[in-house]
């Protein structure tokens, strides 16, 4: 019986992976010998099986850099979201609870060489004092920190350690009471002294809302051109970030009675705020553009 082209051309694959039998093979390769078409059909697939291997790495080497991204921008957007935790958890926990006076929470006593000596009981947390010529106004306050956790030492301080003369010294505190004469003369004994919390935190957040008003115009401005827009952006989250961390901080208000101590809380807390912006905006340019991509 004559052996079909069709018969040879089903038996060239096992003959290829040398998985016919012997007398197969000598069939194939009789057949071959003779038969043009065949032959050209061999050889085809010979060529087909010896496709060498892609060993360009490139498009492998770009999602390996890809990830590695991914993962480092996780990892700091981790870090820095539980850097501002911690410093919000800090700024809660070490926050002034202002006590009313006590003779349980300090003493004043003054000395022969006209010094003035305070002792702070173990329950105040810490104290400001302001010099008004030869009057003085002080307050002090505790703090969960100084409850719970970490108790102050009982400490003292000399309030005139030059010898300053010190006629009164006031306590204020923070529910617009009147001052309360500790110490000395009254100065004024026809009328009470207040003292008022001050306002610069205020100014200073409806200066940075303006800033943020502004750069924000002209970042809608510039949008269309990428390099000013690049800059503008950065520009705009300054001032947005101080306003973000302001509320943080103190909430709506801008009074503050330990203003020196909540600005450093909002310009610590900006750092892991203005980060975490720049992050998310990054992300969200990578996000479009990837969607555009798959439209």
């Amino acid at each position: 019986m004559k052996v079909t082209c069709d018969v040879i051309k089903d038996l060239l694959p096992l003959y290829l992976e040398d998985l016919a039998s012997e007398d197969s093979r000598k069939l194939i390769e009789g057949h071959i010998e003779t038969c043009t078409n065949c032959k050209v059909e061999l050889e085809s697939m010979k060529e087909f099986k010896e496709i060498p291997m892609d060993t360009n790495i490139g498009p492998l080497k770009k999602i390996e850099r890809k990830l590695l991204r991914d993962k480092v921008q996780t990892i700091v957007f981790t870090g820095l979201l539980v850097l501002a935790f911690a410093i919000l958890g800090m700024a809660y926990i070490t926050a002034p609870e202002y006590l009313p006076y006590s003779e349980d929470i300090m003493s004043i006593k003054g000395y022969e060489d006209g010094k003035v000596i305070i002792t702070f009981r173990e329950e105040v947390a810490g104290y400001d004092i302001n010099r008004y010529g030869d009057s003085y106004s002080l307050t002090a306050w505790s703090s969960l920190w100084n409850k719970y956790i970490q108790k102050n030492d009982k400490r003292s301080i000399v309030l005139n350690p030059e010898g300053e003369e010190v006629k009164s010294i006031y306590y204020y505190t923070t529910d617009g009471e009147e001052d309360i004469l500790i110490y000395g003369i009254d100065p004024n004994p026809g009328g009470g002294q207040r003292t008022l919390p001050r306002l610069v935190l205020g100014y200073y957040l409806i200066l940075s809302i303006l800033l943020t008003v502004l750069s924000g115009f002209f970042l809608s401005m510039f949008r269309k051109n990428e390099r000013i827009r690049n800059i503008l952006e950065k520009v705009f989250l300054l001032p947005l970030s101080y306003s973000i961390s302001h509320v943080f901080i103190k909430g709506f208000t801008g009074v503050s009675y330990s203003a020196q101590r909540d600005l450093s809380g909002i310009l610590l807390l900006i750092i892991p705020i203005y980060s975490l912006l720049i992050i998310g905006i990054r992300v969200y340019k990578r996000y479009r553009v990837n969607r555009k991509q798959k439209i």
